[in-house]
């Protein structure tokens, strides 16, 4: 194989949940799921089938580093690693029946993600856990380019940056992106190259079918949040009356950012011996 040519993966999935594939674009690798027709087989299948692909990466060379201090080291990149990768599911959110199942699903996990809703905001789910409404008000406050501190003994609650940027405050038409580098502390100083735009979550949601029955499945990556992370997120407002920009300092790491996704996944691991999820990958040893 050349080295030299790009490495891309197709992945496509066959209906009703029957058969996964991933082959390399120069025909170098092939994975395959064989049929399933319950949660237990899929979960055998999915180890069978990461076990693959993680065999494939080394034969291919491609190595995922580690970042950290002395003690504490964690991936770069997202990567099916048994301490920091889970993928979950949970007997409550799944639907059958004979029309729109998969919107019944996709409710089913919306009840616990985003929780109910009162007034203007969510409440219950999991994702308002970690909202910061100290945060939010002081950004309704805002009515010049300003610079938002805690100090470290005081970090903002504020977690939700982790689920993914940019986050959109549209009560107060303010949005929060990322920010790479130095810590500026007039806006004055604020350069545009340092704005991280976009940052996926650390978690995707898919749909399996077993059998007619849809489960939205959660797969969790813990991982370093971008690089040159320390903390900060730009923000910009517009609104009738306000256009500002400046930073938000909470006085964090990428460590800070990949314990939020680690302690996430010993919880579901732990609650699943409760009863209220199931894991389906890494298989108990």
């Amino acid at each position: 194989m050349d080295d030299n040519k790009p490495r891309r993966f197709w992945f496509s999935s066959k209906t009703r949940g029957r058969k996964f594939e991933s082959t390399n674009a120069e025909g170098d690798v092939t994975l395959n799921f064989t049929k399933f027709d319950s949660l237990k087989k899929f979960s055998q299948e999915l180890s069978n089938v990461v076990s693959q692909f993680n065999k494939a990466i080394r034969e291919l060379d491609i190595k995922f580093e580690q970042s950290g201090r002395e003690k504490e080291h964690y991936p770069n990149y997202p990567t099916f690693d048994q301490e920091n990768s889970l993928v979950f599911t949970n007997e409550e959110w799944a639907a059958s029946g004979k029309k729109e199942t998969w919107i019944k699903a996709l409710d089913n996990f919306g009840r616990w993600y985003l929780g109910r809703r009162r007034g203007r905001k969510f409440i219950d789910g999991f994702r308002f856990k970690f909202a910061d409404y100290t945060l939010s008000h002081a950004l309704e406050k805002v009515k010049e380019d300003s610079i938002i501190k805690t100090v470290n003994s005081e970090p903002l609650k504020e977690k939700r940056y982790y689920l993914g940027l940019p986050i959109r405050y549209a009560n107060y038409g303010t949005t929060v992106s990322g920010w790479s580098g130095d810590l500026p502390l007039e806006n004055k100083k604020l350069k545009k190259d340092n704005i991280v735009h976009r940052r996926a979550s650390g978690y995707w949601l898919s749909l399996i079918d077993i059998n007619g029955t849809i489960y939205p499945t959660v797969t969790v990556f813990a991982y370093q949040f971008y690089p040159n992370y320390r903390g900060a997120f730009y923000f910009e407002k517009q609104d009738n009356k306000t256009k500002a920009r400046g930073l938000i300092y909470i006085y964090e790491d990428n460590y800070s950012a990949y314990l939020f996704y680690k302690r996430w996944i010993e919880n579901i691991v732990q609650n699943s011996d409760k009863g209220k999820f199931v894991v389906l990958w890494p298989k108990k040893s």
